[in-house]
């Protein structure tokens, strides 16, 4: 009896860690599962964002091609820089995508020094600069004479998305308003806002969850992501606040660093101070587009160099009001602003 016993322990025993392995190898099936998920999703986001620019660059190629063989330097020059706009901005997702694989490997290396807000702002300001005149946007800051203690790569991927998310959801015409105080604790809040449509309280409750950016049209979940993930390794948290009035407010706190009372010098005015306008159509340009506008209401916006092809024609009329919309119209192409397009279209039908 009791070698039967002692069989009997042993077997329930070894029954027993069988389960539990078979538990633990369930578990990390799901997960692998859930990761093989992700990755399929992070791909679509991928192919989805890098066909815009891809798309564009081809399209503004092949229009330079006709123009260099037309002799018109001016229209190659603008499509020399929609190339490089365009490029910067497939550039920057490229650095968005890295820094997330960086997390997830935990080779992600975080190295505070004392940062100067305004100018790091200023100058994701000035990556988005296309985007913001596109939409006659002003910016309006009070960030200067403060440093923060933060990671220069990290923060400014922080403030590169935020305002690219500020941008994309703003009103043609509206502003942008960046804002900062300072906390009893030793932290400097930093708050971004945009006067777009209000977002719901269940947008706001998982904003920044994981399972939310992969539900996004583009990398603009992504973005957020990044975000919360970011200002938490600079010791700061995020928050997103918005109400029925319109906007919604992005703040986030970090260290504060050495303040310095030397005014920022620059031999430009900053893009923080720029005040965009909008200009008005005459007639005369009104009358040109209800034959222009079903042209290009015609095409896809995917189809950039048939677009481009037909404002290259508007462009022969000397319309300072009709140019000026002629240059929001190329520049929500180049800058694969789908949304900004279609606005534009509509205002003027």
């Amino acid at each position: 009896m009791g070698v039967l016993a002692f069989l009997y322990i042993k077997i329930q025993r070894i029954n027993n860690q069988l389960a539990s392995k078979n538990e633990t190898i369930a578990q990390n099936a799901k997960d692998l599962g859930a990761l093989n998920q992700t990755k399929d999703k992070l791909m679509s986001i991928i192919a989805h964002d890098l066909r815009t620019p891809f798309n564009a660059l081809m399209g503004v190629s092949e229009l330079m091609q006709s123009d260099l063989a037309q002799n018109d330097l001016g229209a190659v020059q603008r499509s020399f820089k929609s190339i490089h706009d365009t490029s910067k901005n497939a550039y920057y997702l490229f650095e968005d995508l890295l820094g997330w694989a960086k997390m997830q490997s935990n080779k992600l290396q975080i190295n505070p020094d004392n940062l100067n807000l305004a100018v790091l702002v200023e100058e994701e300001c000035g990556i988005l600069e296309s985007s913001i005149n596109a939409k006659q946007l002003s910016i309006d800051s009070n960030l200067e004479e403060l440093w923060v203690l933060a990671d220069s790569y990290t923060l400014r991927t922080v403030f590169r998305n935020l305002l690219s998310n500020a941008v994309k959801f703003s009103p043609v015409g509206h502003s942008i308003s960046i804002q900062s105080k300072i906390e009893k604790e030793g932290k400097l809040i930093v708050s971004i806002k945009n006067e777009g449509q209000p977002m719901e309280e269940s947008q706001l409750e998982q904003i920044f969850e994981e399972e939310q950016w992969t539900k996004r049209e583009g990398n603009a979940g992504l973005g957020l992501m990044f975000c919360k993930e970011f200002v938490e390794l600079n010791m700061g948290q995020i928050d997103v606040k918005s109400n029925a009035a319109g906007g919604t407010i992005f703040s986030f706190s970090l260290p504060i660093g050495k303040i310095q009372n030397e005014q920022i010098k620059s031999n430009q005015p900053p893009i923080l101070s720029r005040k965009k306008e909008a200009k008005g159509l005459s007639l005369e340009a009104k009358n040109l587009l209800d034959l222009y506008l079903p042209k290009l209401e015609a095409l896809d916006f995917f189809e950039t160099s048939d677009i481009l092809k037909l404002t290259k024609e508007l462009r022969t009329h000397n319309d300072l009001g009709l140019m000026s919309w002629i240059e929001q119209l190329e520049l929500a192409v180049i800058s694969s602003n789908k949304e900004l397009y279609q606005q534009l279209l509509k205002d003027y039908k």
